[in-house]
């Protein structure tokens, strides 16, 4: 029986309920994906790296966390 829902390749349903997200959603979570390798990039290449309250990238996280927060996300 077919409930109209987007099936996921193990015939369950997929991620998204309601089809796919907008272009808006995709737009933040690439942008939460980019900050996120280049912190990760920046830790694992920089040894002395230590992310810190009020550091360069300080502003970075604080989008990534406002984005997450917009999206539902933890």
């Amino acid at each position: 029986m077919n409930d109209g829902r987007v099936k996921s390749h193990h015939n369950k349903p997929a991620l998204f309920k309601d089809g796919w997200p907008s272009k808006e959603v995709r737009e933040k979570q690439s942008r939460i994906m980019e900050i996120q390798q280049y912190i990760t990039h920046k830790i694992i290449t920089d040894k002395n790296y230590k992310p810190t309250t009020d550091d360069e990238d300080q502003n970075l996280r604080d989008e990534m966390d406002r984005l997450r927060k917009e999206l539902g996300i933890r």
